[in-house]
């Protein structure tokens, strides 16, 4: 796990404070535990890889305030709720707005430390894709209008003949362009930036989508489908 990984706690009860604390330490984890949730988000750094345990009730906010708000500035942290006050509608909001797990208290140190390692992993991914993508974006850059018009198409296939029909160009030309988004992006062969492209590919799909907090659902922009997502509940110690 990443040196600088953090367990992030919010919860009003001083005793699952330092249970959780003693617990992160346990995993070679920094804590940070906090009684107030706009005292966490006041001192959370979006490029911190770690975990956030939270009760969904707090003295001066929600767990769910605390989730959506890291949603909305694109946040890596996994949120983790164990909560004494809990429901099944706020189980299932939860999981649908992200969180990695949903506990009820006692949590099952166990499990519990299995989540956090899990949530440190993931955000740890997360951070590492975030770099790449900013690594890619400026790279993209730097590709003539030809290119991009190139690349564009490699993500929907790699049969050159075609790429060339659709645009209006020699094949040898697709192929030249080909060859000069490889050198700008950094790759050393056509594999690479197929991958490349399939990647993207995926994220653009990816980003077509958007979740609806108010509806619970996940839907696609002007399309009116939705997908529900299953309904989880709480796991307790038992």
């Amino acid at each position: 796990m990443a040196s600088d990984a953090t367990l992030f706690v919010v919860d009003g009860d001083p005793t699952c404070r330092t249970a959780y604390k003693q617990l992160g330490e346990s995993l070679s984890l920094k804590v940070q535990a906090f009684d107030s949730g706009n005292e966490f988000l006041n001192s959370y750094r979006e490029d911190t890889p770690g975990c956030l345990i939270s009760e969904f009730r707090v003295w001066d906010t929600s767990g769910l305030q605390i989730q959506h708000h890291l949603q909305g500035i694109g946040s890596v942290l996994p949120v983790i709720f164990v909560s004494s006050h809990g429901s099944v509608s706020l189980a299932v909001r939860a999981i649908q707005g992200g969180a990695l797990e949903v506990f009820e208290k006692p949590a099952d140190h166990t499990e519990l430390a299995e989540a956090i390692q899990q949530g440190v992993r993931l955000s740890s991914h997360r951070l590492a894709q975030r770099k790449l993508r900013s690594t890619l974006e400026q790279q993209l850059k730097r590709l003539t209008r030809r290119e991009i018009e190139v690349f564009e198409k490699l993500k929907e296939t790699s049969d050159l003949r075609r790429i060339a029909a659709q645009i209006g160009v020699s094949r040898r030309t697709v192929q030249l362009c080909r060859q000069r988004i490889a050198a700008k992006l950094g790759l050393c062969s056509v594999e690479e930036l197929f991958h490349v492209c399939q990647n993207e590919k995926q994220h653009d799909e990816a980003c077509s989508w958007k979740f609806s907090a108010t509806s619970g659902s996940w839907e696609e922009p002007g399309h009116g489908q939705r997908q529900e997502l299953a309904s989880p509940g709480f796991r307790s110690a038992s």
